[in-house]
């Protein structure tokens, strides 16, 4: 990649152009820009760079003046006009309505790109070389003089910054400006767009398409003339054409894959709206209009921010006159959408009164990070911030007929916050900790997995609340988050356990926000969600729009999320390119038939027996179920609905029919491997006539092979009594595990640390874990109560008790350093000692060990060369425990792999003695 985009504000557009002309290129924040870090590049972009550095100034000067050629857009410093032999004039807003409506080109350019532009920089040619490229026309076709483009040899300018909006149009200006600088990119391009004429969701081809369609539908024939005819202008060499053609090409194979999508019945179709105000100056009458002209049934829209509310509020600072909630409200339902209000709710914005700020901060309810610098975000465990939040979202539910609450920014910004004095005191009130140095000892101390749970606690709290009052005063007002799509680090990086909501009933549905270009890290998360949520509420999968290069992105990750389990999706956000790119090719398949989003029919009851693990079962079991439609409304009282067994790629079987008379029925599935539901689709007659069409689903049911039942459930499986159980969800677990198996020790696997796991471990082998946020006071107490009623424990590396992991018994041993060394021997005379070599030092497998700080009720049991302690033993109450600084088990990759030697020798003897082998 010899090209640089520079991420800042306005850069999605261009990344879409770059990504559509297949133009390798390398992301730079501004910070990044420096003479050393361009001198390998050709080509700069920058989409906006307000008020640049002198530093950044200079470099990107410097970077031309070196032969580099610039592409700028809008902000016009005096150093790079210069360089550019340009000058700037002045600034100009416009001057009446549709002014500076589209930019067109001289030949060799695309005709046209249409954008509707509020302002520019006035700029003219200063140098002989220098010429204007394109002008400003208005809404009416009339030329208002001023240039939009200008370019020189050096490089580009373009006199506002570029817009969503026709990524065809926009591909081709950037072509032809890019080609102009670097004519040797020209065939580059033209290729580039070749190659992804074809490459549309899953298919790499249009052949493969085409075969998929069984023959070609209108806009596959069509994308398959272009593309020859594409070809034909490349053996010409005329390769801006070519680029023109392929393009087109491939807008029609997006049409294709667009009208193979089927229209699914009972799925959420929603978009998020990040402003109160609606879509660009198109007012709430356009924005529902639209949404709903192309089949979808629920907005989001962004109504009120932690500091600001746009609408009259009496609880939060109310920005503007206007009511835009009822506004909003009222055109939502005219046009048949569901609207729910959508709060930001712990940040500010940017809209919080300067006042209502200063007292927040007088009062201390601001978060702070770990060095005491202040963030405008609410601190979540100030009883007062959340009661705020709360009444701020029962003060629209009791005013306005809204159908759902969402809430979004439901956790902490970070891993760096809140460390304020009130966290500080809450912390160690409710739990009894008290911490000598803070916050070091809660972010990389002894209490950090303690104040990760209470720090979770705090979100859980609010989300508990507002659930609870919603409900109390609307049960019909749906409860919705906007979550990280990996619940998993959430917890630790922004305190938000989702997956815990979902399991205590606080949401109605979740919309992971699952924003990534990437189709197999969409499907990874969207597969793994399914799981966390295991049907208990419907699942909407949040669609990254604005970061896709066209809709057959857009397109694919909406059937990817059908065919892994979810239950709809939701876009963000909903804007003018949004509305004219994706939602044309939406409604010309998977969205051509008007639906209802499944939480509004929870008519249906499933009886699914638990699996393996949640509706997880293994091939060949037969899964008994029973479908009964028994939560009907009472107008309901003619009925008639359909069970069918859905499989993800489309395929029913029929199970049976519910009527009055026999509203349920019960039957055994033996499905092959491959991911099913169960679906009741039918039709409830409201009043003489109308018929209302509904779809209830079960939970997700996943037929596995047994390859994927042994990798996703190590732990299945009889545990002996008596026996050792190896934590395999720790560093090094599995390693350690097959060892012991293989010196004839009665090892079992172990994934979790509950009452019921230690009951039938004589002994436990606890690698450090991997999710740290395991090891809380909780899981400590009850592991240290369980050794000192007579159970034998072993702890490796960290675990001993250093970094983010707390000591259990730290009158035995207590981490105390991690030096680079690798080498180590035994010491002493203790029992476990017996069969280890005492006189030569031995490597150790990983890179490093933890040294141990001695209590008044350890043995040392063997030494590094620096004669520091690595291994210790005791006898807390009738239990044995031996701390081990080795990470046995695993390899310097941080693989598991096989201790040997005088490791494994360690290993078996620490073991033998827990288990009461030897005094």
């Amino acid at each position: 990649a010899r090209t640089v985009l520079v991420r800042t504000h306005y850069f999605g557009t261009l990344e879409a152009c770059l990504k559509a002309l297949g133009i390798p290129y390398v992301e730079l924040p501004p910070e990044a820009i420096s003479v050393d870090t361009l001198r390998t590049f050709r080509l700069v972009v920058v989409p906006y760079l307000p008020e640049p550095s002198q530093a950044i100034s200079e470099a990107l000067a410097e970077f031309v003046e070196e032969g580099g050629k610039l592409l700028l857009f809008y902000s016009l410093p005096d150093t790079l006009a210069h360089v550019l032999g340009i000058r700037k004039v002045m600034y100009l807003r416009r001057e009446y309505p549709g002014q500076f409506s589209e930019m067109r080109f001289v030949k060799g350019l695309p005709e046209r790109v249409r954008q509707p532009s509020w302002n520019i920089f006035v700029v003219e040619p200063d140098s002989p070389d220098a010429e204007v490229l394109a002008k400003w026309y208005d809404s009416k076709g009339k030329d208002t003089g001023y240039p939009a483009v200008v370019c020189s040899p050096s490089g580009c300018y373009v006199s506002h910054v570029l817009l969503e909006g026709g990524l065809e149009e926009r591909a081709l200006m950037l072509a032809g400006i890019v080609g102009r600088l670097l004519p040797d990119l020209r065939p580059v391009m033209a290729v580039g767009a070749l190659e992804r004429v074809g490459k549309v969701g899953e298919f790499s081809n249009l052949e493969e398409m085409w075969r998929k369609a069984g023959g070609g539908s209108g806009p596959l024939k069509e994308a398959r003339k272009l593309r020859a005819k594409a070809i034909e202008e490349m053996g010409r060499r005329s390769y801006f054409r070519a680029l023109h053609l392929a393009l087109k090409a491939r807008r029609k194979a997006v049409e294709a894959y667009a009208e193979m999508q089927p229209s699914r019945e009972g799925e959420l179709r929603a978009v998020w709206v990040h402003t109160a105000f609606g879509v660009s100056d198109w007012g709430w009458k356009k924005t529902a209009e639209v949404l709903s002209k192309y089949g979808f049934n629920a907005i989001f829209a962004n109504m009120l921010w932690g500091g600001a509310a746009y609408y009259p509020s009496e609880v939060l600072p109310v920005v503007g006159r206007r009511d835009l909630m009822a506004e909003a409200v009222n055109w939502c339902h005219r046009y048949g959408l569901e609207f729910h209000v959508w709060m930001v709710n712990n940040y500010l914005g940017s809209g919080t009164p300067e006042d209502f700020l200063e007292k927040l901060r007088a009062e201390g309810r601001l978060q702070k990070d770990k060095d005491g610098k202040e963030l405008p975000w609410l601190c979540p465990s100030d009883p007062r911030n959340r009661a705020m939040e709360r009444e701020a979202l029962l003060e629209v539910v009791r005013r306005y007929p809204v159908d759902g609450v969402h809430l979004d920014y439901i956790r902490y910004p970070g891993a760096s916050a809140c460390y304020c004095d009130g966290c500080r005191e809450r912390f160690q009130r409710d739990t009894g900790i008290k911490v000598k140095d803070w916050p070091e000892e809660v972010i990389s101390g002894p209490y950090f997995a303690d104040f990760q749970r209470w720090r979770r606690e705090q979100v859980t709290k609010l989300v508990e609340e507002i659930s609870r009052e919603v409900r109390r005063i609307r049960p019909d007002v749906k409860i919705s988050a906007a979550v990280f799509p990996d619940w998993r680090s959430a917890r630790f990086q922004v305190g938000q356990d989702w997956k815990l909501w979902v399991e205590r009933g606080y949401l109605d549905f979740v919309c992971p926000m699952d924003y990534t270009t990437d189709p197999e890290k969409f499907g990874e998360w969207v597969r793994m969600q399914s799981v966390w949520t295991e049907g208990r509420i419907p699942l909407y999968p949040g669609i990254g729009a604005y970061r896709m290069t066209d809709g057959g992105e857009v397109l694919h990750q909406v059937a990817l999320a059908r065919e892994l389990g979810a239950d709809g999706f939701v876009i963000f956000s909903y804007t003018v390119r949004t509305a004219q790119d994706f939602f044309p090719l939406l409604r010309r398949g998977a969205t051509k038939r008007t639906t209802s989003p499944p939480h509004r029919w929870d008519w249906a009851s499933f009886e699914v027996p638990e699996g393996l693990g949640g509706h997880r079962y293994s091939q060949g079991g037969p899964v008994h179920v029973r479908v009964a439609l028994d939560r009907l409304p009472k107008w309901a009282r003619k009925f008639r609905a359909e069970v069918v067994l859905e499989k993800t790629d489309g395929e029913a079987k029929r199970l049976g029919v519910l009527k009055p008379g026999s509203p349920s029925i019960s039957t055994t599935l033996e499905p092959e491997p491959g991911t099913y539901r169960i679906a009741v689709r039918g039709w409830a007659k409201k009043g003489w006539w109308r018929k209302e069409r509904f779809v209830s689903r079960s939970p997700v049911i996943r037929v596995l092979t047994p390859q994927e039942v042994a990798e996703e459930f190590p732990c299945l499986g009889p545990r002996p009594e008596g026996g050792v159980g190896v934590y395999v969800e720790g560093l090094g677990g599995r390693a350690i595990l097959e060892a012991l198996r293989e010196e004839g020790l009665p090892a079992f696997p172990v994934c979790e640390l509950s009452e019921d796991v230690l009951s039938s471990c004589r002994v436990l082998v606890l690698a450090q874990p991997k999710d740290v946020l395991v090891w809380d006071m909780e899981t400590r107490g009850r592991i240290k109560r369980w050794v000192e009623e007579g159970g034998g424990l072993l702890v490796t590396h960290d675990a001993v008790g250093y970094g983010f992991l707390a000591p259990i018994f730290p009158e035995v041993a207590r981490g105390e350093g991690r030096p680079e060394g690798r080498r180590w021997r035994a010491a002493g005379d203790h029992p476990l000692c017996e069969d280890l070599d005492k006189i030569n030092w031995h490597p150790h497998r990983y890179h490093d060990h933890v040294t141990l700080k001695l209590g008044p009720e350890g043995i040392v049991l063997a030494v590094d060369e620096g004669m520091e302690p690595v291994v210790a033993a005791g006898t807390p109450g009738r239990g044995r425990y031996v701390a081990c600084g080795l990470a046995l088990g695993l390899g310097t990759d941080d693989k598991d792999e096989l201790p040997e030697d005088q490791e494994r020798e360690l290993l078996v003897s620490s073991v033998r003695w827990l288990m009461g082998d030897g005094r």
